[in-house]
């Protein structure tokens, strides 16, 4: 009897002996424990992480039946937030591009005539697709291996517009002359790099 209220003593004080300091710290060791096991288990599962400088985009939905207590009907406030967070993507916006340039005149020198802002320098001049659309076309076609007649039926897939295979071939044999100013074809390049590489 006496040994059992010893030992009751002795784990009493030990309780006592706990700082409320010691019990937040052994908190935050689980919490960062369990952390890194959510993390080690996200990777051993091939599950993709959400990038952290990607930037965010919040929602928050809320049913008109949760803001009053079903009790009550008084109004309920809001004491937290249960977060999830998914990879998510907004498609292509294509729209029309147009470049106003201003026209002026001196009213008191007519001689001058009228002049305006110069239009500023483009991949392929009065093309009716702007150099960004130029672009995305070649790194298509090069870079995520599109075929251009693939692209063609994209376009008019999601946007209804039918630019044929030929006019996109066009953009692409344009675009060139800036990667090769000579002019030379896709062959003459080849057989110029064999030139050099045998002499």
């Amino acid at each position: 009897m006496e040994r059992a209220e010893k030992n009751f003593r002795r784990r009493k004080c030990n309780c006592s002996s706990l700082s409320l300091s010691s019990v937040k710290s052994s908190n935050r060791r689980r919490a960062s424990a369990r952390a890194s096991l959510d993390q080690e288990i996200r990777q051993a599962s091939g599950a993709p992480g959400v990038a952290g400088e990607l930037p965010r985009v919040e929602r928050m939905p809320c049913a008109l039946d949760q803001r009053v207590c079903k009790r009550c009907g008084r109004e309920t406030v809001v004491i937290g937030y249960e977060e999830s967070s998914q990879l998510d993507v907004e498609p292509a916006k294509y729209f029309v591009l147009v470049t106003k340039r201003e026209k002026r005149a001196c009213r008191s020198c007519e001689d001058l005539g009228v002049f305006s802002a110069p239009l500023p320098p483009r991949i392929i001049e009065k093309c009716l697709a702007s150099d960004r659309i130029v672009i995305e076309t070649v790194v298509g076609k090069y870079c995520n291996h599109t075929p251009l007649h693939r692209q063609s039926m994209i376009l008019e897939r999601d946007l209804g517009l039918e630019v044929s295979r030929a006019t996109l071939d066009g953009w692409v044999l344009q675009s060139r002359r800036i990667a090769d100013p000579d002019g030379r074809s896709d062959e003459a390049r080849v057989d110029h790099r064999n030139l050099q590489s045998s002499g």
